[in-house]
Formats: C-alpha cells, sequence, structure tokens
C-alpha cells in the first residue's frame, strides 16, 4: 500500500487529488496547503509519496522549499506542474523530485505514476 500526502493550495485541489487515489492500492495520508507547514506532519504520517501541485505563479519558490527542506531526500515527490522548461525540469530533479507530472495528465497516467 502506497501512503500519499497532498500538498496543493486550493482545497479544492487536494480533495479532487485524493480522489484519484480510491481503486489503486494507495492510502490517503493527509494533506496541507503548503510545503513550510509540513515538516512535522511528515514524521508523524511517514508517506512514502509526497504530491506537490505548484500553481503557475509559485514554481521557483516550490523548489526553493524542496530543496531547503530537504523533503526529496526522504520521500519520493511527484509535481504536478505546468512548468516545462528544462532548466526548470532539470533543477527539479536535482532537487530529488521523482516525476514531473502535467496538470492535464489523465487519471490513469496519474496513477500509474503513483
Amino acid at each position: 500500500m502506497i501512503r500519499v500526502f497532498i500538498v496543493a493550495a486550493s482545497p479544492l485541489i487536494r480533495a479532487g487529488l485524493q480522489s484519484l487515489l480510491t481503486g489503486i492500492p494507495a492510502d490517503f495520508a493527509g494533506s496541507a496547503a503548503d510545503l513550510e507547514s509540513i515538516s512535522g506532519q511528515l514524521v508523524e504520517v511517514e508517506p512514502d509519496v509526497v504530491l506537490v501541485e505548484t500553481p503557475a505563479d509559485t514554481h521557483e519558490e516550490i523548489l526553493d522549499a524542496l530543496e531547503d527542506a530537504e523533503i526529496a531526500q526522504e520521500y519520493a515527490v511527484i509535481v504536478l506542474s505546468e512548468q516545462a522548461k528544462a532548466t526548470w525540469l532539470s533543477r527539479a530533479l536535482r532537487a530529488g523530485v521523482r516525476a514531473v507530472l502535467p496538470p492535464d495528465v489523465s487519471p490513469e497516467q496519474f496513477r500509474a505514476a503513483l
């Protein structure tokens, strides 16, 4: 069973992503609105995957937060992002992100990535 923790600013997006976990061997471990507020929560819930949704204007800030907190060093991180620039993707991978998915990924592709 894969334990998934969801980070997304919008409660609606968090709920939508959580609903995609049904029907696969995944368990919802929790959620938060931003990366800054999750450090203590992750230790308690021990997720296998941290799924991070990045609004269009916060791509760099998300990577800064991932690097500063070293979240990707302890957990598998998957980022949902519209950012497709090679320099950003390269930096995300260097920060330890395991996958970057586009926001229009199909539910089947999303589940396969998990």
